[in-house]
């Protein structure tokens, strides 16, 4: 029987948006907002309870990060924020930022990264997603400039680009987008072909997106969690259940991902099996405000973190993957 049991929970000084474990480590990053209008970003290590180990103040909140691009020496963070800047970060230091360029015109509301030591394979990459309705992919060996600019037309309406995955970066020459926005719009980018392979639109807004395979996404939204496979025909499935709060986070099990965990808006945290999909496998209320996100540790199969808007930090353990 699969069970998700909470292990520990950590007050924080801020509210959190973003949450990711540096790699071949026990420590975790924590991004998020003071009430002082500016950003906070964190360290946490786990022993026997978190401990603060480094935080810096940013003048400006912090809405996303991703060690996706981090390799197993530097271990650099990528973070987005409301300002629009790109920023990395020697996550053993947080005085200054390694490299800082103003990405965006305004909020960064989403971001990944591939090529680093957990999503190995290929260039070292950052993509990220605005209000503003661009996807800018980076370099991470030079920040200055992005690699490749996906702009809507002049002659199409600009949406508020909620959400953004890389797929298929085990193969650094044929890389994949997936793009989600305000409006339920779905869209996918071949980056090689620098062209679209596929677009449809869902009945509400992206909040995340995971591939868990080549062909397969985990999307959820304003009302629910929705399956994609493109492999052959494409095929769409809505989770019985989901449909009730927003789900906010979704995050596959590194080890299997045919597991995955989903953080909703009503404050509960579900493990899911996608070859079991008729209801999740374990569900808590972990709060009683939203659960922002989630990160598995890649070392330690079913530890799993989640954050929530009542500022707190929190870890749980999933028995019998």
């Amino acid at each position: 029987m699969t069970t998700l049991v909470p292990l520990i929970s950590r007050d924080l000084t801020f509210t959190p948006y973003s949450i990711q474990w540096i790699p071949t480590s026990a420590r975790i990053c924590v991004v998020g907002a003071t009430g002082r209008g500016t950003g906070t970003i964190a360290v946490f290590e786990f022993q026997k309870a978190f401990s603060l180990v480094g935080e810096a103040e940013t003048t400006t909140p912090v809405r996303c990060c991703t060690m996706g691009a981090a390799d197993g020496i530097t271990r650099r963070l990528a973070t987005g924020d409301f300002d629009g800047q790109l920023q990395l970060w020697d996550t053993n230091r947080f005085d200054l930022p390694l490299s800082t360029v103003k990405a965006h015109e305004t909020i960064i509301n989403a971001i990944d990264g591939c090529g680093g030591i957990n999503r190995p394979g290929g260039t070292r990459e950052i993509v990220t997603a605005s209000r503003d309705g661009n996807i800018k992919v980076w370099d991470t060996r030079d920040i200055e400039k992005s690699v490749l600019d996906i702009r809507p037309k002049r002659t199409e309406q600009i949406n508020d680009a909620w959400a953004v995955a890389f797929g298929n970066f085990e193969n650094g020459n044929e890389r994949l987008l997936a793009v989600g926005f305000d409006n339920g719009e779905l869209q996918l980018f071949d980056i090689a072909s620098t062209q679209y392979i596929y677009k449809t639109k869902l009945n509400s807004g992206i909040c995340s997106i995971e591939f868990s395979g080549p062909t397969r996404l985990t999307i959820t939204t304003l009302n629910g969690i929705t399956l994609f496979d493109f492999s052959k025909e494409t095929t769409i499935k809505n989770l019985p259940g989901s449909s009730d709060t927003t789900v906010w986070s979704t995050r596959h099990l590194p080890q299997d991902p045919n597991y995955f965990a989903s953080a909703s808006g009503d404050g509960t945290v579900s493990i899911w099996n996608h070859e079991n999909l008729k209801s999740p496998l374990s569900t808590i209320t972990a709060s009683k405000h939203p659960i922002i996100s989630s990160d598995w540790n890649k070392d330690k199969k079913g530890l799993l973190a989640y954050c929530s808007f009542d500022q707190t930090l929190r870890l749980g353990l999933v028995k019998g993957l």
